[in-house]
């Protein structure tokens, strides 16, 4: 009976080590007083991760989430697919293409171009809060971090991939991180599948040790991340859609993301925040 309770108690520790967030409490209390704009204000003919779209957001006083990726010659470029067909009708990949050929792509019927993430905090110069998420592949944690060190701005930054967060926080010991997750979707290869089941229940918590948890609204919360949030981390939503999917959020998170923020906000003909 002994050895069974030790072994039993010896995995409870392990379990919780696994999920625990950041032991060290940093502060992200920009993007839980207000509605974070995903890809900037966009809508009403402002494209999604443009200037453009940054500049509206800046403008309505929303925090910011961006995404980032490498160009082939190794510049953070703000754009959220890989592939440029959907927002360029290009049938390359962002990472063929070097920096400045894909700064002369223009995102679809507009005169807005792919920005690189040096030309988005340079419009932004630190107006309000910058929720930036690396994607995957690469050097893209050491190549944003060369980019951020010296914005003065506020700015938390996150992935889906726990190890580009491990490397960036080696970098950078003083700003926020946050972990993306989702459910499993149960679709894909094997691997794949194991690993959105275990990020989903952010048992790869311990590589990064993240200040927040940014979880697919959609979703249930499994009791993993439940129990991550009481032992200190924060829950950021996404992605609402309408504002009755961010009042229902709300509920459930401390903060959350909204898609085209800019147009919801025109169509209720009112300020969009957290007086409800």
């Amino acid at each position: 009976m002994f050895v069974i309770i030790t072994v039993l108690f010896a995995a409870v520790l392990l379990y919780l080590w696994l999920i625990a967030p950041s032991f060290i409490r940093r502060d992200i209390s920009p993007f839980l007083s207000k509605p974070a704009a995903h890809r900037g204000a966009h809508g009403d003919g402002i494209p999604e991760n443009s200037l453009r779209a940054f500049e509206a957001a800046v403008q309505n006083g929303y925090p910011i989430e961006l995404d980032v990726r490498l160009s082939a010659d190794g510049i953070p470029m703000v754009i959220h697919d890989d592939s440029l067909f959907r927002l360029c009708g290009d049938i390359r990949h962002v990472s063929e293409l070097t920096a400045g050929e894909l700064s002369n792509l223009f995102i679809g019927e507009t005169e807005e171009k792919i920005p690189m993430l040096s030309q988005v905090l340079e419009t932004v110069n630190g107006r309000v809060p910058l929720l930036i998420e690396l994607k995957s592949g690469g050097n893209t944690a050491e190549r944003a971090f060369e980019i951020l060190k010296n914005y003065t701005g506020y700015y938390a930054v996150e992935s889906f991939d726990p190890y580009c967060l491990y490397r960036y926080r080696r970098k950078d010991k003083n700003t926020p991180i946050g972990i993306l997750a989702r459910r499993s979707s149960g679709v894909g290869r094997a691997k794949e599948r194991i690993f959105w089941i275990l990020s989903g229940r952010v048992i790869f918590n311990f590589l990064c040790r993240p200040d927040f948890i940014c979880y697919r609204i959609s979703d249930s919360l499994p009791f993993s991340v439940k129990l991550a949030s009481l032992l200190g981390a924060s829950l950021i939503g996404w992605t609402a859609k309408d504002r009755a999917e961010y009042i229902s959020a709300k509920f459930r998170f401390n903060g959350v993301i909204c898609d085209n923020i800019y147009k919801i906000e025109k169509n209720n003909g009112s300020e969009f925040t957290d007086s409800l």
